[in-house]
């Protein structure tokens, strides 16, 4: 078993990990999910996730994505231990770059968001 580092990159498709304070294992699936509140039934809920971009999507290891109900989404700071590096090339270090990439706009993107919300002002 792997202690987490301080990731400033893309974790690869086939990873296999825990996250902080849980001990089942995840294995990433996805990048970049955009989560869709319309679905939940808690309105609080949905407002605070809807739009949401989540750095990764997985599913529970090893069961696999036996059930389209059980997508993890969560981000790099949330990753406990690594157990399995998914399969990595010169292919997918450019991707990983054109992805970090995005990340980072997005993260500034909400960033700018949550400013703007905080410094608006009502006109009536």
């Amino acid at each position: 078993m792997e202690e987490k580092k301080d990731f400033n990159y893309l974790l690869p498709l086939g990873t296999v990990l825990t996250l902080k304070g849980k001990e089942h294992k995840i294995m990433i699936t996805a990048y970049l999910i955009k989560l869709d509140g319309s679905k939940l039934k808690d309105s609080d809920k949905k407002a605070k996730v809807e739009g949401k971009i989540f750095d990764y999507m997985g599913v529970l290891w090893p069961e696999g994505d036996f059930d389209s109900t059980q997508k993890i989404l969560f981000n790099h700071d949330t990753i406990g231990n690594i157990f399995f590096y998914g399969y990595n090339d010169e292919q997918f270090i450019a991707f990983q770059n054109l992805i970090k990439e995005g990340m980072a706009s997005q993260k500034e993107e909400e960033k700018k968001s949550d400013n703007q919300g905080d410094n608006k002002e009502t006109t009536e």
